[in-house]
């Protein structure tokens, strides 16, 4: 397969933020919300490590023709150099959701994370016609620890990594740095 360019950006983890589920996907909704506040949030796959978040533009991936589940389940089992094991993965940004695929979509905003054990936590929240007010009354937040059912279309990529041994092996261009975010 030809190498794709990615625009990668690391988000250091706080000292003081927990590394529990709800703390993680906490973080992340924090970080959505203040995306929201500028315009529209991109939509990006999350990977997350013990010290950073590395965020991974959803464009470019769905421009080289590539499944963005497939790209998810080869960072399960991917590595970084320094960069220690992955822990999670999962989407974050604004979405369009659609009830049936001939159907009008409505702007979605959304966090989504699997772990190694596949279990899953998921906030979202539908947002006005501009795309970037949330609809407070809306917000939902669902997990596999709670019982719920796991949303059709969002997560499995654990095991579809394993069962596929697949990779995806992020380096950064020659003569770069690492875009580190504090």
């Amino acid at each position: 397969m030809q190498p794709i360019r990615l625009d990668v950006r690391t988000l250091l983890r706080r000292e003081d933020e927990g590394d529990d589920d709800e703390s993680t996907g906490r973080r992340l909704v924090d970080l959505v919300r203040e995306a929201l506040g500028r315009g529209p949030a991109p939509s990006v796959v999350v990977v997350v490590r013990a010290d950073r978040f590395d965020l991974v533009s959803v464009g470019p991936i769905v421009e080289a023709g590539l499944s963005v589940s497939t790209f998810i389940a080869g960072l399960t089992r991917s590595e970084l150099p320094r960069a220690g094991p992955v822990l999670a993965v999962g989407l974050m940004g604004t979405f369009t959701v659609r009830p049936r695929r001939e159907a009008p979509g409505a702007p979605l905003a959304m966090v989504f994370l699997e772990w190694t054990d596949c279990r899953w936590w998921q906030w979202r929240t539908l947002l006005e016609g501009d795309g970037r007010t949330p609809m407070d009354e809306t917000t939902t937040l669902s997990s596999a620890v709670e019982g719920s059912a796991k949303p059709s279309n969002l997560g499995g990529w654990w095991s579809l990594g394993r069962r596929r041994r697949m990779s995806v092996r992020l380096e950064p261009l020659p003569g770069t740095q690492p875009d580190l975010v504090h």
